[in-house]
């Protein structure tokens, strides 16, 4: 068999797998296409703790815009400032 005749099998056997583990239409088989990694459980895990880490990180900053205006009232947007500026030193 050709190099070429082997590579368009690959393609034909992936797309099958895709397509049996996908509902028909084009535009489904295309998103279950990019959703194929999350078969992995180690890869759902990881992406799982991802989200979860990045909801985390935005509640956080809501909170503390939150606190601030709390403890300083009218002078909140200093006190966030300077909070926020110490959260991106510390991300660096």
């Amino acid at each position: 068999m050709r190099a070429g005749a082997q590579s368009v099998k690959r393609i034909w056997v992936a797309w099958r797998s895709v397509r049996r583990w996908c509902a028909p239409q084009a535009w489904v088989v295309l998103s279950c296409a990019m959703l194929s990694p999350l078969r992995s459980r180690t890869y759902r895990h990881l992406f799982a703790a991802q989200v979860i880490a990045l909801l985390g990180t935005g509640l956080a900053t809501v909170a503390l815009g939150l606190v601030a205006y709390q403890l300083a009232g009218a002078d909140a947007g200093a006190v966030l400032g300077t909070a926020l500026a110490i959260k991106m030193v510390a991300y660096v």
